[in-house]
């Protein structure tokens, strides 16, 4: 089923879209969906689109499965047709496709291709622009005023701003819209004593990760509460010098497979 963007411009599936009277392909499928695109390519694809639809044609971009390669192109060729920012253009896309799988690294060689000469915005010497993940939880939720009084840009979205379990196109979007340097991850899952919690708990790590690899930003990982549940006491001061002791479905112990060894447990981690 075609998605459309604008009434002459659509993404979907190569085979279905093959042969649907009155619009012509733009065949991406010669992209890879991961990193590797050269960028000389992207644009060719954009420019071949742009002219398309300048000429009346009614124009539907088309990968293997409609989602990632072609919807990241239609980005582009929207951004070029209509002379908007790019990351306009990609929110277009996603909110009249109802598509987030869009990969990162096949929109990064669009917006090469689309923003050439795009630089990123230098931090100024001693301020970081820091983004947080989790910044509304126990821990999170007094750092944006400490940061902020050491001089510190600050962005803290909320959870239903910025879910990272399923937007990962949108954090890479704030990231590059903020100039953000530094990403400080806090947040984790609101039900964490279900095995479900495990897995999103990695989910939303790699995420975060590939966002901080695509842009060259800082990964600042503290890890949860959890790797310390299994102390008894009420109170208790934790820092990286405490033998952590997690416990429930993060620490789960199977003694007859490794005696005291924990399935998940964090560590405190920088990324540079």
């Amino acid at each position: 089923m075609i998605r459309w963007i604008t009434p002459r411009l659509g993404t979907d599936n190569y085979f279905e879209a093959l042969g649907v009277p009155g619009v012509s392909i733009l065949d991406v499928r010669d992209l890879v969906d991961k990193a590797g695109n050269p960028v000389d390519a992207v644009a060719a694809k954009i420019e071949e689109g742009r002219a398309r639809l300048a000429a009346g044609e009614t124009l539907v971009v088309c990968c293997d499965y409609g989602m990632s390669r072609s919807n990241a192109v239609a980005a582009g060729v929207l951004s070029r047709a209509e002379g908007i920012p790019f990351f306009e253009a990609v929110r277009r896309v996603l909110s009249a496709s109802g598509e987030k799988s869009i990969k990162i690294e096949v929109l990064n060689a669009v917006l090469a291709a689309v923003e050439p000469g795009r630089v990123r915005r230098a931090p100024e010497p001693g301020r970081r622009r820091v983004l947080i993940t989790g910044a509304r939880g126990f821990v999170g939720r007094d750092l944006p005023a400490l940061l902020a009084a050491r001089g510190h840009e600050v962005i803290a979205p909320d959870r239903k701003t910025l879910d990272i379990l399923r937007d990962t196109v949108e954090l890479d979007l704030l990231v590059k819209e903020s100039g953000t340097d530094t990403l400080l991850h806090l947040a984790s899952p609101k039900l964490f004593t279900v095995n479900e919690s495990v897995g999103s708990t990695l989910l939303m790590l790699k995420n975060v990760l590939d966002v901080c690899v695509q842009n060259r930003v800082r990964l600042v990982y503290t890890s949860g509460w959890e790797i310390w549940s299994g102390y008894a006491g009420v109170e208790i001061l934790a820092d990286e010098r405490l033998a952590m002791d997690p416990k429930g479905t993060y620490g789960q112990d199977y003694p007859a497979i490794a005696p005291s060894q924990a399935l998940l447990a964090g560590r405190v981690g920088v990324l540079p």
